[in-house]
């Protein structure tokens, strides 16, 4: 992974979401894994995480990446309202 940004995620599911217990213990419980994954469809126990690419979450593009989408040719696109 070259240049890309990473982080750490639950080895079962992926999710990049999960609890570090602290000591022996989460919420009160015994347990002997280091994290447990919040998504709720997995809540796997692990001690080690696995690392990949941070994923996009697809809710914020940039203007360029609109225009694209349209078809437009961004440095085609004009720029201001004059005509």
């Amino acid at each position: 992974m070259s240049n890309e940004t990473t982080t750490r995620a639950c080895p079962e599911c992926d999710c990049a979401e999960f609890r570090v217990r602290s000591g022996n213990s989460l919420h009160g419980k015994q347990c002997e894994t280091k994290y447990q994954c919040r998504n709720p469809e997995c809540e796997h126990e692990f001690d080690e995480a696995v690392r990949r690419p941070v994923k996009n979450s697809g809710s914020v593009i940039t203007a360029k990446q609109m225009l694209e989408r349209l078809g437009v040719d961004p440095d085609e696109a004009m720029v201001g309202g004059d005509d």
